[in-house]
């Protein structure tokens, strides 16, 4: 049960963080709105599993 949560939440916050990166005007903007969401974390992540 927790390792599906798990994943529900990495592929939840995967999400924001490209809706994030879409939207955003340049790379600060987008390091800066997802330090505000909590979510700065998501793209080291991310990087460690490829």
């Amino acid at each position: 049960m927790r390792a599906e949560e798990e994943i529900r939440l990495t592929v939840q916050n995967g999400r924001a963080a490209r809706t994030v990166a879409g939207h955003s005007s340049d790379a600060l903007d987008c390091a800066e709105l997802l330090a505000m969401l909590g979510l700065e974390g998501v793209q080291k992540k991310h990087a460690q599993r490829t």
